[in-house]
């Protein structure tokens, strides 16, 4: 077994020897989705010939899967997270005049048109777009249904320290009923933690209306 910045570096070797650069950038835009079909991948990278792109790559090497039932494509596992390092660290390096910004809006975008609200949570934050994070806050109002939430703990602990309090502010029922699902379905002990911290800033702030103290 090798040194792990030994295997970095064989993975960087790797790419630089496998792919152009423009595919190299291509690629390291997927790396933040953990799969994607076609169209997501256009809409990610706003490139036009993703799907070609794309078809090509999968022919070529055995870096990019495939499920052949619902046409989902998905890195390899080892080149994914060497990206995601990258783009992490270096993501100019690889990919020069990359728009961090619009590359995780996308990608909250792709999530959030799916339904998977966690991911597009954390890809709105990262993206500093508070309006759309404000949106999510407010869809965890609906009591109807729900959204599935798996995820490690930590993970989510991360996402939700990454909301700025003036928008937990202006969603605090929202916020509160995303905490709720976080204790159901994911870690109990922390989101009750959470909840308290929650509940009395939001008791402070004057956050909550009349119609809001009811619910």
């Amino acid at each position: 077994i090798r040194p792990f910045n030994d295997i970095q570096e064989l993975l960087s070797d790797t790419l630089a020897a496998t792919y152009s650069e423009d595919e190299q950038c291509f690629l390291l835009q997927l790396s933040v989705l953990d799969s994607f079909t076609e169209e997501q991948a256009a809409f990610v990278t706003g490139r036009e010939d993703a799907a070609l792109r794309l078809r090509r790559l999968y022919e070529h090497n055995a870096f990019l899967q495939l499920s052949a039932l619902n046409g989902v494509y998905s890195l390899h596992a080892l080149l994914r997270s060497h990206l995601l390092r990258v783009l992490e660290e270096n993501p100019l390096a690889v990919c020069p005049g990359l728009d961090m910004k619009l590359l995780y809006r996308r990608a909250g975008e792709c999530s959030l048109s799916v339904g998977n609200y966690l991911p597009a949570l954390r890809f709105f934050a990262r993206a500093g777009t508070d309006t759309d994070l404000l949106y999510i806050l407010q869809k965890f109002e609906e009591t109807g249904g729900g959204f599935f939430m798996r995820s490690d703990p930590e993970t989510v602990r991360a996402t939700v320290e990454s909301i700025p309090w003036e928008i937990r502010y202006l969603a605090p029922v929202g916020y509160l009923g995303f905490l709720h699902r976080y204790a159901v379905r994911v870690n109990r002990a922390e989101a009750g933690r959470l909840l308290a911290e929650a509940e009395k800033r939001f008791l402070e702030h004057a956050a909550f209306s009349e119609e809001d103290k009811r619910v």
